[in-house]
């Protein structure tokens, strides 16, 4: 891989834009579900196609991300960041390695390039994809979803304004 240039302000990645479309796509998915089971199941096919929207926008995001820190020392490229977590079960494994990897990798880049920008929480990047593990489970799923779900906007944000800060933050 090569050298990524310090400071490079040309990666910036829209927070309205995805916290904006995450959030309308992932309220799209939970009312149609709710209506698939309560009113009509033809809402199911809403669902999933919302469903389908909000993983495409997931993949793109990570991509965007790791290709911001992006300097001989990552664990992984943007390409594999994003296409690994489309290997079935695979993914299980991965999502820790995407989310929790980042948080960690960033910090690393950071601190290695003397990069006054405040540090990723490494436990709420981990949190997440124990929640989605743990939103696969009956019973506690919804809830777990749910937290899941407010946890990863916040993380948006954090890595957005982290990585939009890079053109600002040397020392």
């Amino acid at each position: 891989m090569g050298e990524q240039p310090v400071g490079r302000s040309s990666i910036r990645i829209s927070k309205q834009l995805y916290l904006s479309t995450m959030i309308g796509v992932w309220l799209l998915a939970i009312v149609s579900t709710a209506l698939a089971f309560a009113a009509d199941e033809r809402f199911g096919v809403v669902s999933i196609l919302a469903r389908v929207i909000l993983f495409v926008i997931i993949l793109r995001f990570w991509y965007q991300a790791w290709s911001a820190i992006q300097d001989g020392h990552a664990r992984t490229t943007p390409g594999k960041a994003a296409g690994f977590l489309c290997i079935p079960l695979f993914n299980f494994y991965w999502v820790f390695q995407v989310t929790w990897g980042f948080a960690q990798d960033f910090n690393s880049y950071t601190s290695r390039h003397g990069l006054r920008v405040n540090p990723l929480d490494e436990k709420l990047f981990l949190a997440i994809p124990i929640l989605s593990l743990v939103s696969l489970a009956p019973v506690v799923g919804l809830a777990a979803y749910l937290a899941e779900i407010v946890l990863y906007l916040i993380a948006i944000v954090k890595i957005c304004d982290g990585v939009n800060a890079f053109g600002e933050g040397r020392q």
